[in-house]
């Protein structure tokens, strides 16, 4: 199973907003009631990014702002709202969810939200002490089917579209301004779906034709990926209700599609060199997947039809392991199917049912365990970098349990952006500020005597020249602690 992923049932009907933790595909509530629903195109749209674990403390999106737990230690109690929304538009598309992006080497939390009464963007982030939120002036209305929300080099991707054609919203936290890119000229762009591979941002979707189409975010632009596309039209689906599923595993892009023509699904394969994908469906798809042509007995049908993929790092911060979250239709109160991904030679399997695709899902797989929690588990945040002789200082604070020095700490890094699977090498640890419990030291890459204090700074070093990172390379980094 999966580590415990944070869901939000906070769309559909009116009413206040459940969180919930999912262990597998069956859900358990997360404290009180709170908030107030989105309901307008509540109950077709995918939603995403609800909840996440932040500074040791547990957020999680209403409609009319951000909620905070009031102990993140028990999985009862209440939630106490930390920010209030100006004139938030009550439908969800016109939200991104909740996420963690870096400003200057420190983690913010930031949501970008629609204006009711200017109908533009406005966004809100928090550094942990203080909120604060502007309008954009960039305009929102009509941008429906948000089925895709992606942070990319620290800019959050949203992926909607219009009444007259598709368009990605980006916004860049650290300068606080947004951009509107025209996505290619396709049939839907409800059923889109991103995800990062050898650190570039890449896009699949039904475009004219109606043809799979493979684009690269590049220049600010979308371009199309030259003979990516495969050699079959995929069956017509429902904008804003479907959604397919790209995913990576370091190696290769894996692209989970409508099948031609019958209801079902197909899996394609694209290497580094990214040309003609090849059709692994035979390979790792099961009948109750497949369409009848491909000797399946798919029982839904693809118009509406949902496959998300959600990366499990924290288990094992050495493996990534790919789970996908399918469902029939986008109706709330359909369950989910939880399938673990084996490779690309070998089936799915499905280890889990149950949920409710109505329950916005942290969908992505670079995200850094922020959408994982357990009541009182221990909590990790990169603070800082700098460089130093000897390699690059990683600034860190711990959460939930403070008063003894018994936690130990490792660090994972990749540097092509995917996840951070390779340990960092540490030659040196030292305490920025606080009075920690006792003495930190570092022994065969891991530290050793950290106290969860979040009061107490530290910083270890990390012999970059050692793990192959050079000038210029973009590095993503991923910390553990635990006992």
């Amino acid at each position: 199973m999966p580590a415990p992923l944070l869901f939000v049932d906070n769309r559909g009907v009116a009413g206040a907003c459940t969180a919930y933790r999912y262990q597998g595909a069956s859900p358990a509530q997360v404290g009180d009631t709170f908030g107030v629903r989105f309901t307008t195109f509540g109950d077709v749209e995918c939603p995403r990014h609800g909840a996440v674990q932040y500074r040791g403390n547990l957020y999680a999106l209403s409609q009319d702002g951000v909620y905070v737990k009031d102990d993140p230690t028990v999985n009862t109690g209440a939630w106490t709202q930390a920010i209030v929304f100006t004139n938030p538009i009550a439908s969800f598309p016109r939200n991104s969810g909740l996420h963690v992006v870096y400003i200057a080497d420190a983690p913010w939390l930031v949501v970008v939200f629609g204006d009711a009464a200017t109908s533009t963007f406005r966004w809100a982030k928090f550094d942990g002490t203080t909120w604060t939120q502007a309008s954009s002036g960039t305009v929102v209305t009509n941008l429906n089917n948000m089925q895709e929300v992606v942070v990319y080099r620290n800019v959050i991707h949203m992926f909607g579209h219009t009444t007259t054609s598709p368009k990605t919203i980006t916004f860049d936290p650290a300068s606080e301004s947004f951009a509107t890119v025209a996505n290619d000229n396709n049939v839907s762009n409800g059923e889109n779906a991103a995800c990062v591979f050898n650190d570039r941002l890449f896009m699949v979707y039904r475009a004219s034709g109606p043809l799979i189409s493979l684009q690269e975010f590049t220049g600010g632009a979308w371009v199309a990926i030259p003979g990516s596309v495969p050699g079959f039209a995929p069956q017509t689906v429902t904008a804003g209700v479907a959604k397919w599923a790209l995913f990576t595993d370091g190696t290769f892009l894996y692209g989970m599609v409508s099948a031609p023509t019958a209801a079902g699904w197909r899996c394609l394969q694209w290497d580094n060199t990214l040309g003609t994908p090849t059709d692994i469906t035979a390979a790792v798809l099961p009948a109750g997947l497949k369409a009848a042509a491909d000797g399946g007995t798919y029982p839904g049908a693809n118009g509406t039809a949902r496959m998300v993929a959600c990366l499990d790092q924290d288990t094992d911060p050495a493996i990534a392991d790919i789970w996908l979250f399918q469902a029939q239709d986008g109706n709330s109160g359909t369950p989910f199917a939880l399938w673990q991904w084996n490779g690309p030679a070998a089936l799915i399997t499905q280890v889990d049912s149950g949920g409710n695709v109505g329950h916005a899902i942290p969908s992505g797989l670079n995200h850094g365990g922020e959408h994982i929690w357990t009541a009182g588990e221990l909590d990790i945040a990169l603070t800082g970098k700098a460089a130093v002789v000897g390699g690059e200082r990683l600034k860190w604070r711990g959460y939930g349990a403070p008063g003894a020095a018994d936690k130990k700490v490792k660090f994972f890094f990749n540097k092509e952006g995917e996840p951070a699977l390779l340990q960092c090498t540490l030659t040196a640890v030292t305490v920025l500020s606080g009075s920690p419990a006792g003495s930190p030291s570092v022994a065969a890459n891991e530290v050793t005597g950290v106290d969860a204090d979040p009061t107490v700074e530290y910083a270890a070093t990390w012999d970059i020249g050692t793990d192959g990172v050079l000038a210029g390379d973009r590095v993503q980094v991923k910390a553990q602690l635990s006992i």
